[in-house]
């Protein structure tokens, strides 16, 4: 599951995919870099996660389910809750 949706595109900001953990559709994308405004609403509302400023290529998730943390980081689980606060 590359993106972490059933069609295997990329998802858009606003779009929902199902979790293969929890099962809510609650999967969305990972932005990262320095959020400006529409970005950090975004991450408000739970549309996006927000990653952080450091990437590390082929170990950051792409999207990640804002209900259990779920992620497809080969790294580990995202702490969905910390990152939209």
């Amino acid at each position: 599951m590359t993106d972490g949706n059933e069609t295997g595109r990329r998802l858009e900001i606003g779009e929902r995919a199902a979790c293969p953990s929890c099962g809510r559709r609650s999967v969305v994308p990972v932005v990262f870099g320095m959020p400006a405004g529409d970005l950090m609403e975004a991450g408000r509302r739970g549309d996006v996660v927000i990653g952080g400023c450091v990437i590390l290529p082929g170990l950051d998730p792409t999207v990640a389910c804002t209900r259990c943390g779920w992620s497809d980081a080969p790294a580990g689980p995202v702490d969905a809750e910390a990152d939209q606060a």
